[in-house]
């Protein structure tokens, strides 16, 4: 009834059916990922109505329940497949911030969510291209993060409510880069002879 309401401009309505929703999860499963969404529906609804700063707060607890509940998750591709499909609280904060004018703050909120995915994206590594990478795997690795950012960006200028469609459509496409990464990581396997390049790990836990 939330999604109907505000998507037929009944904000107020819509307020109340997610304001119901959040304590209701909020008592039974805190911290969840149902917590998170219904901190970001009430966000979207602050940020139609101009409560800038209600917003901001929102948004920012949803990303702070996002991360709570990615830190769990073992695997890095999963992890990195959890960051695209949650990624709705990483835009809602960044456009309060534009909508505030918080330069700073909106380019913080964009590296954050590009640095969770690509840690994960990843795999937890520090690829050094140093050691010969071939001009090709390069060429592409710079073509994956290119799309990848234009992936968020695009998500930037979305109503997950109104545009839900072509939000699950770039969802589906950052799902594909995660393969698409694990495949160029493929030659990063070497041994790292001398004239070859290598990959090396590193523990991010917490990041």
């Amino acid at each position: 009834m939330g999604k109907f309401t505000y998507v037929r401009g009944d904000l107020q309505a819509a307020q109340g059916y997610y304001g119901r929703a959040l304590a209701i999860f909020e008592a039974r499963s805190p911290n969840s990922v149902n917590v998170a969404k219904a901190l970001n529906n009430l966000g979207y609804i602050a940020l139609k109505q101009g409560r800038l700063q209600e917003a901001q707060q929102l948004f920012a607890r949803a990303v702070d329940t996002v991360e709570g509940q990615r830190s769990t998750i073992l695997s890095p591709e999963s992890r990195a497949l959890f960051v695209a499909e949650y990624s709705e609280q990483y835009t809602g904060l960044l456009n309060t911030q534009l909508a505030l004018k918080d330069w700073p703050a909106a380019f913080a909120a964009v590296e954050r969510a590009r640095a969770r995915g690509l840690v994960d994206l990843l795999g937890e590594r520090v690829l050094d291209f140093r050691g010969g990478a071939p001009e090709e795997l390069l060429r592409q690795q710079a073509d994956l993060d290119e799309k990848r950012s234009a992936a968020y960006y695009a998500l930037t200028k979305l109503d997950p409510q109104r545009d839900g469609g072509r939000v699950e459509k770039i969802r589906n496409d950052l799902a594909t880069y995660v393969v698409r990464q694990r495949d160029l990581e493929g030659p990063a396997t070497r041994d790292g002879r001398r004239g070859c390049w290598r990959s090396e790990t590193r523990s991010t836990r917490g990041s």
